[in-house]
């Protein structure tokens, strides 16, 4: 590559770096340098537009353990490469492997997360407000087509963004994006600049390499701008995805809320929706409680969409640990509780150790009963045995009138749309399976004061905090 065609190159890269304001004057910049082709080209660019924007730039090499001495090279030449320059170097090392056997990912999966963690310690602890990354043309072209072949929707399928939010007010930018691998590797050779091979980058081994040697070739034959044209595709549907997550922020305010550990859906405000924003709207709702959005799949929307059209009562599992259940109008999302019982009965001991009970008993004369919320008055002389502060059991009963009208706790807790979750934590206080008072709630007619009550049994409940 000629001169002139060297400095039409960085042009046209400084076009893209300007049209998605990438770079601002006295920008901090760490770079991801990997010693390869396209991160040595990255730093080759950022370092001769670095007098003309003011830039302090700075690099990061991160050892995978993977390769050997042929790894321990890439991180000298990546040194010596920032030597020469005067840009800072930093470089680190982990056990790649250690690390997939531990957390249960591929290799690829945890090369990534570790990258990712090291670019964030970084960039907080020497003050860097962007992260550079060299992915290009190819990259997100091989993106695309792996995530369509995973099985993804549209979401999916507007990979790479120019630019996007880091972490805590920090960007990620990719001024290569719009470069084939091959005319990097030219415009490198232009500039005589010197690069490392990864042989692993040659084999067949992972699905993204099989891509690249196998399935990009061929699409290229039948078209030799298809990797330009996916590229294009790609950011039209970025844009379409822009406007839809304004669409979707919208219905998310307005259909969910968040609550700890769970989410609940108003399933009314749905029934409008188009199928698409319906659908987003719950792979959304699903992500607000995984460990990973890697975890959903086009199949759990589709059961948390059954779910929101089926009966009450109807409950669903989901990824480690998710579960979900139908209550009315509503359709609630929780992480999946269930302990050994043990467990819960130490957590029941320690509830009820922060209950302070009082009860007092006295003649009733006619005097005037309190209304206060936690504190009851009940006939003392109904009382058939020893009282007990608890939680609900089957079979669990109070009365609506004095007359009769016996009704079914359980009944109750339906009747009054109170979800399943809840009734597990409504504190009881009962007469054997005869409850006198739903604290919080009601209490059984059966034990009212009435007229003809002759001695009265005042109960009071506070939580001592």
């Amino acid at each position: 590559m000629k001169r002139k065609e060297t400095e039409a190159v960085l042009k046209e890269i400084k076009k893209q770096i300007e049209q998605f304001h990438m770079l601002e004057r006295g920008d901090r910049i760490l770079i991801g340098l990997s010693g390869g082709a396209d991160s040595v080209c990255l730093t080759q660019v950022l370092f001769e537009l670095s007098k003309e924007y003011n830039l302090h730039l700075g690099a990061v090499s991160c050892h995978h353990g993977l390769r050997g001495e042929e790894a321990d090279e890439d991180v000298r030449f990546a040194e010596n490469f920032c030597r020469e320059r005067h840009i800072c170097f930093y470089k680190t090392y982990e056990d790649i492997e250690v690390r997939a056997l531990r957390d249960k990912i591929s290799v690829e999966e945890a090369g990534r997360e570790y990258r990712y963690e090291v670019f964030r310690r970084i960039m907080k602890e020497q003050g860097y407000n962007k992260l550079a990354v060299a992915h290009n043309a190819d990259d997100r072209a091989e993106t695309m087509l792996f995530h369509l072949t995973r099985g993804t929707g549209i979401a999916g399928l507007c990979t790479m963004e120019p630019v996007r939010d880091f972490f805590e007010g920090r960007k990620l930018i990719r001024p290569l994006l719009w470069q084939k691998k091959a005319e990097i590797e030219k415009w490198l050779q232009g500039k005589s600049v010197s690069w490392r091979v990864d042989r692993t980058n040659e084999e067949d081994n992972y699905t993204r390499n099989r891509i690249r040697h196998r399935v990009i070739p061929e699409l290229s034959a039948i078209n030799d701008r298809a990797v330009e044209h996916m590229g294009e595709a790609a950011e039209q549907i970025g844009e379409i995805c822009s406007y839809l997550k304004e669409e979707e922020d919208s219905i998310f305010k307005k259909a969910a809320k968040k609550e700890k550990e769970r989410l609940v859906i108003s399933v009314p405000l749905l029934k409008e929706v188009h199928i698409y924003m319906k659908k987003a709207f719950l792979y959304r709702s699903l992500c607000e409680l995984a460990e990973s959005r890697k975890d959903i799949t086009s199949g759990h929307v589709k059961i948390l969409l059954d779910l929101v059209e089926g009966p009450t009562g109807r409950e669903a599992h989901f990824m480690k640990g998710i579960r979900g259940r139908k209550e009315y109008d509503s359709v609630i999302l929780c992480k999946d509780s269930r302990e050994p019982v043990e467990n819960m009965e130490k957590k029941s001991e320690d509830f009820f150790k922060r209950i302070e009970l009082s009860m007092e008993k006295y003649p009733y004369t006619g005097q005037e009963i309190s209304k206060n919320e936690y504190t009851k008055h009940f006939d003392c002389d109904k009382i058939q045995s020893k009282l007990c502060l608890r939680f609900w059991k089957e079979g669990d009963f109070f009365y609506l009138r004095e007359d009769g009208g016996k009704k079914k706790l359980n009944r109750y807790f339906i009747d009054h749309k109170i979800p399943v979750d809840e009734r597990d934590q409504i504190l009881l206080l009962a007469d054997g399976s005869h409850i006198l008072w739903i604290v919080g709630h009601r209490i059984s007619a059966y034990y009212k004061v009435t007229d003809s009550t002759k001695n009265i049994l005042e109960v009071t409940i506070k939580n001592k905090g």
